[in-house]
C-alpha cells in the first residue's frame, strides 16, 4: 500500500485561507489566460475539478461542486460588501 497524505480535518462548511488563496489563485490564473488566448477557455465544471485535484494534492478534500459553490458565495458576499460600502 501507498502512503496517502491525510485529508485536512477541516469541517466541511470552513475553509482554510490556504484553500480560499488556491481556489482564488486558480480562478484569477484561468480567467487572465483565457483573455490573452481564447484558445485555452475550458468549461467551468473542468476548472473546479482541476481545483479540486490541487487542493487534494494540499491534503484537502473538496469536490468540483464545492469548489463552485464557494466561489458563487464569496463573489456574492464581495459584491453585497462593495455595495454596503457605497461609492
Amino acid at each position: 500500500m501507498g502512503s496517502a497524505r491525510p485529508v485536512a480535518q477541516v469541517p466541511a462548511f470552513r475553509w482554510t485561507d490556504q484553500e480560499h488563496n488556491i481556489l482564488v489563485q486558480m480562478t484569477n490564473d484561468q480567467l487572465a489566460l483565457e483573455r490573452k488566448d481564447k484558445s485555452k477557455v475550458i468549461p467551468w465544471s473542468r476548472h473546479w475539478e482541476n481545483i479540486s485535484t490541487r487542493l487534494r494534492e494540499h491534503g484537502y478534500s473538496r469536490t468540483g461542486p464545492a469548489c463552485q459553490g464557494y466561489w458563487k458565495r464569496t463573489v456574492e458576499a464581495q459584491r453585497v460588501n462593495e455595495e454596503a460600502a457605497g461609492p
